[in-house]
């Protein structure tokens, strides 16, 4: 008794206290375990959980205690409902810490749940984003400009199968990011995909690009020409694979103003029908001309490089000879 009184007391002096969160859905301990994690993370409290009572007791300061409990409201929902409107919770002590949860209308299952979620974190840069999976319950905290921009990535991807993304696709940050959402509408399977994501990726050098497969979504971050020129890789490659436009035009090309690397060149293989192929003349190309970043996109029979204009200009030649 005399050790509980020392804790309590100690508790106080740190300003920290407890309270019992009742729950009124019937969780099983699975669920209760994912409501607790949300409410330990996000609201930076202590948090154990009675199956028996059916109740979450947390732990922490007043602010705490009232951001876990908006947060449990937040969840215990019946899973058949509907949750419109904003869900959000604003710390009254500090405007710009901002916590909220969107609710998933259209993602298929888990995993298209965690790559939404994969997205907000990243391309968002927010550091506290975990999911209550029984409500497809998105639940992040940041600041007043990182929850906007998370807003904008929900609106973008969580839309039906057979519906467009609202416009704008854009949503500019003050330290002059840009971030962009591409939705592609050729690449016929994952590895289509994948190879097109890797190619603008590492052409356009950019590190925040994120996929959200059920919609074949590219959302990305960088600075505007970066941002330009992924719009300018997905206007050429994303077209249908028997698309004959590429075919004996002259070669495309894009010139960046802010790098030793500026010329970026698509080339057409117009004699190579295989995959392997490709990648054979790929390699050669990538060896003689010293280029280090080019990738093939199979399905269009192109080749994306880019380095300095000699280097272009070598790819170029060594390209005139392969297809004679």
């Amino acid at each position: 008794m005399r050790f509980l009184s020392i804790f309590f007391l100690a508790t106080l002096a740190f300003g920290q206290s407890s309270r019992v969160l009742p729950l009124s859905q019937n969780q099983s301990q699975d669920q209760m375990q994912e409501i607790a994690t949300v409410l330990q993370a996000v609201a930076g409290t202590r948090v154990s959980t009675d199956n028996t009572t059916r109740a979450v007791t947390v732990e922490g300061t007043g602010a705490q205690l009232a951001l876990a409990d908006w947060l449990l409201r937040q969840m215990d929902l019946p899973t058949n409902g509907q949750y419109a409107g904003v869900h959000e919770y604003r710390q009254a002590a500090d405007a710009d810490d901002v916590a909220r949860v969107f609710y998933v209308a259209h993602a298929p299952d888990r995993q298209a749940l965690q790559e939404l979620a994969t997205v907000i974190r990243s391309v968002a840069d927010i550091r506290l984003v975990y999911l209550y999976n029984p409500l497809n319950a998105v639940a992040v905290r940041g600041t007043g400009p990182q929850i906007s921009l998370a807003a904008f990535l929900v609106d973008q991807l969580d839309q039906p199968a057979d519906a467009a993304a609202p416009e704008p696709h854009e949503f500019k940050l003050a330290d002059d990011d840009v971030t962009r959402v591409f939705e592609l509408t050729n690449p016929e399977n994952p590895r289509e995909l994948q190879e097109l994501v890797t190619l603008i990726r590492s052409i356009a050098d950019i590190g925040r690009l994120f996929v959200y497969n059920p919609r074949r979504i590219i959302a990305l971050r960088a600075k505007p020409e970066r941002v330009a020129l992924s719009a300018w890789l997905v206007k050429e490659l994303d077209k249908p694979s028997d698309s004959t436009e590429p075919a004996g035009g002259p070669p495309q090309e894009y010139k960046l103003s802010d790098d030793r690397f500026n010329v970026v060149r698509i080339f057409y293989l117009q004699n190579s029908s295989s995959r392997e192929e490709m990648q054979k003349v790929s390699a050669e190309v990538r060896a003689k001309a010293e280029i280090m970043r080019l990738f093939v996109y199979a399905p269009l029979r192109a080749l994306t490089a880019r380095g300095t204009a000699d280097q272009i200009a070598t790819a170029e030649k060594l390209l005139e000879v392969k297809q004679e």
